[in-house]
């Protein structure tokens, strides 16, 4: 994202502000310029493996609890006497 769209479009951004003027170069008309459309464009693939690789994940755990959340059997752990019992059948030293 840095060097596909931050630095490219930074660059632009500062030759116009040197040219004209800070409010020029911030303006919107600026960001509708056809190489600056082609810079934020150039990010949908960077942006896209992330969605998938760090959001989609994230998603997924959280359905997941909220589907588990009122599961039979209380947290997996039971007491019995000296031992903590996991659901799973392993039995634990207290």
């Amino acid at each position: 994202m840095l060097f596909i769209n931050l630095f490219p479009v930074g660059v632009l951004q500062l030759n116009d502000a040197l040219t004209y003027s800070y409010w020029h170069a911030r303006a919107p008309e600026f960001f509708q310029q056809p190489l600056v459309r082609v810079f934020e464009w150039l990010r949908f693939p960077g942006d896209a493996i992330f969605i998938v690789g760090g959001i989609f994940p994230v998603v997924y755990l959280a359905v997941r609890m909220f589907i588990n959340r009122n599961r039979p059997g209380g947290h997996g752990w039971q007491e019995e006497g000296e031992f903590t019992r996991f659901a799973g059948g392993e039995n634990l030293k207290a």
